[in-house]
């Protein structure tokens, strides 16, 4: 048996695999392009953020500069209606003016009351505006 073998020469195999996807290579590319534009998307969705919130603040500063010109203009109102129902009392109660006179001036008197309360108001909800657009509370 020995010599039998002793003829025979080892045989050695070998082989080797290369697999190279053609298709996934693209994969890739465009993985990471989505991956980039996800990037992109955050960060326009926080520019968009950073602007909304600069509009609210604006928004709210410039109601609460209205709502005080409002109240300025209210208190001259409501201060020459008060004016107009003394005299109007004074002219009812010497006999020159009449009842309807005086009850108009009251009811302007009353009016102008109310829009006073009506823009401290405006100017309160605006204030709280304000300090929710600047995220205090």
């Amino acid at each position: 048996m020995g010599q039998a073998l002793a003829g025979l020469a080892p045989n050695w195999y070998g082989s080797m695999l290369l697999n190279w996807p053609i298709f996934e290579g693209g994969l890739t590319k465009a993985q990471v392009r989505t991956a980039e534009a996800g990037l992109e998307s955050v960060s326009a969705q926080k520019a968009l953020e950073a602007l909304q919130v600069r509009l609210d603040v604006d928004s709210a500063r410039l109601a609460v500069r209205a709502a005080k010109a409002t109240i300025r203009a209210a208190d001259e109102a409501a201060a020459s209606s008060s004016q107009q129902l003394r005299l109007a009392e004074q002219r009812y109660a010497t006999g020159i003016g009449s009842i309807i006179e005086l009850n108009d001036a009251q009811v302007t008197h009353t009016s102008a009351a109310a829009q006073v309360v009506q823009a401290r108001y405006v100017l309160a909800s605006a204030r709280a505006q304000l300090l929710a657009a600047l995220g205090r509370t």
